[in-house]
């Protein structure tokens, strides 16, 4: 079975909308991390968050602070992962890992799940780390994707 990845740039950077989009697509979940060096990949962080519920509290209200959080699957969910990336820039984007037979509904469940108007099909590649870079790369794609609101393919 191929999975894909689909993309999704949202209309908040909230952790309330991070908890609904996961609990909506994959409510038996498990934290891939151990632990949230705060900031991400620094050598010495100010902090180390002990779960991802301590870090969105903090990457909501700090919207310069780019991070990556990632869940895992725990059941027999269609959904294999999800993923909520925090841009550089303020924003934020979902993202999941689904089989690859069913792009076009799971692009309109997530965009309409998060409020996003632009959003991707991937695959093994994270998003880029800005709105404008991740709106150009939804412009630019060949898959599936939803430019404006509107869903296009080539």
């Amino acid at each position: 079975m191929e999975l894909i990845e689909i993309y999704v740039l949202c209309k908040e950077r909230t952790k309330k909308l991070v908890l609904r989009f996961l609990d909506e697509l994959l409510p038996s979940r498990e934290e891939v991390a151990e632990d949230y060096p705060y900031p991400e990949y620094s050598d010495e962080p100010e902090c180390v968050y002990d779960t991802s519920d301590e870090l969105l509290q903090v990457l909501e209200k700090d919207e310069s602070a780019s991070y990556s959080v990632y869940w895992d699957g725990t059941g027999n969910s269609v959904v294999k992962s999800a993923m909520s990336f925090f841009t550089e820039d303020g924003c934020m984007i979902a993202g999941i890992t689904v089989p690859a037979d069913g792009s076009e509904s799971w692009l309109n469940k997530l965009s309409e799940l998060v409020g996003g108007e632009y959003g991707y099909v991937g695959f093994d590649s994270p998003p880029p780390d800005t709105r404008e870079e991740f709106i150009q790369m939804c412009k630019g794609s060949d898959q599936i994707r939803l430019v404006a609101g509107e869903k296009l393919r080539d």
